[in-house]
């Protein structure tokens, strides 16, 4: 089981940039965190890095033109081998990519793939489809052309 995990960017005195997983007691607030220590990188926070995360749990909040997300689009990614698998769980959509960027627009354009299809065939879905495109259609508008 994984947890959603908060990262922050810290600088230290001599401008150098890391990331680091974000204290529980941090304030989310902008101006809260301002006020709040500045705590030193060290050289473990310097080397910590994405593939480190895995598996991680994102939203999707936009899409292509032309579509809308009316909610954010849970994906999971994970390391499978070489390669990145993000998955889409509720609507049974998953891809893979060599690289982590290139598995979350892999599952963005398959998800509007998905969704494009069976939108065409709705009257003959049976009912495995049907329960795809009805949960599609909670996450997915597609727009009216302007």
């Amino acid at each position: 089981m994984s947890a959603v995990l908060n990262i922050e960017r810290v600088r230290d005195a001599t401008g150098a940039t890391a990331f680091r997983p974000a204290p529980a007691g941090l304030p989310r607030n902008v101006s809260a965190r301002r006020k709040a220590r500045f705590v030193r990188a060290t050289p473990t926070l310097k080397k910590l890095s994405l593939t480190t995360l895995l598996p991680l749990d994102i939203v999707i909040t936009e899409l292509e033109s032309g579509y809308s997300a009316l909610a954010p689009i849970p994906i999971r990614i994970e390391r499978v081998g070489d390669d990145y698998l993000a998955s889409f769980n509720a609507a049974n959509i998953h891809t893979s990519g060599e690289t982590l960027l290139e598995a979350v627009r892999g599952i963005k354009s398959l998800i509007l793939d998905v969704f494009d299809s069976l939108i065409a065939e709705q009257s003959a879905l049976g009912t495995g489809p049907q329960r795809q495109l009805a949960t599609l259609l909670q996450y997915v508008r597609k727009d009216s052309p302007q």
